[in-house]
């Protein structure tokens, strides 16, 4: 499952860029065009909502309630009408990076919520005795993969503060 939900955020992050490109090309953009790559990328992250634990499920609705927002936008132009550079840079410049940051936001729940899942498997496997110890081990380096990543990520800070 982990191999779907890792290729719905990339699909996703391609068709943000996509979406990026149309919109800041030079030359006329028509709603139609805008409406199309916007139900692409929506469909996509059904599908990643449908990939994911509950508590992330509720960050890809609020990306979907987002989205569908701005699909609503655009339905009231007919599909040869051409976005004004105004309406372009609004979606370029509020709307994309908000987009981008929730993928963002999930693909990192996606990755260190799997730190807790797999501490609760091994307690599981520990309380049953089943522990397979080269299963153990191969988890243990995958562990420690996202831990460096943390270390790395949060070098700068003196500490970190959880709400």
């Amino acid at each position: 499952m982990n191999k779907l939900i890792y290729r719905s955020l990339y699909y996703a992050h391609d068709l943000l860029n996509d979406l990026e490109s149309l919109l800041g090309r030079e030359g006329s953009v028509c709603a139609s065009e805008v409406r199309g790559r916007l139900q692409s990328f929506e469909a996509c992250v059904k599908e990643l909502g449908e990939s994911v634990e509950e508590w992330l499920r509720r960050d890809c609705n609020e990306l979907l309630r987002r989205v569908d927002a701005q699909l609503e936008n655009l339905q009231q132009y007919s599909p040869e009408y051409c976005l004004s550079m105004r309406e372009r840079e609004e979606i370029l410049n509020k709307e994309l990076p908000r987009w981008r940051g929730a993928l963002k936001g999930i693909n990192a729940g996606i990755r260190f919520g799997f730190l807790l899942t797999l501490l609760e498997h091994f307690r599981g496997e520990s309380e049953r005795g089943e522990i397979n110890w080269s299963h153990v081990c191969e988890h243990l380096w995958e562990l420690r993969g996202y831990f460096k990543n943390l270390e790395q990520i949060y070098s700068g800070c003196k500490y970190v503060r959880l709400t």
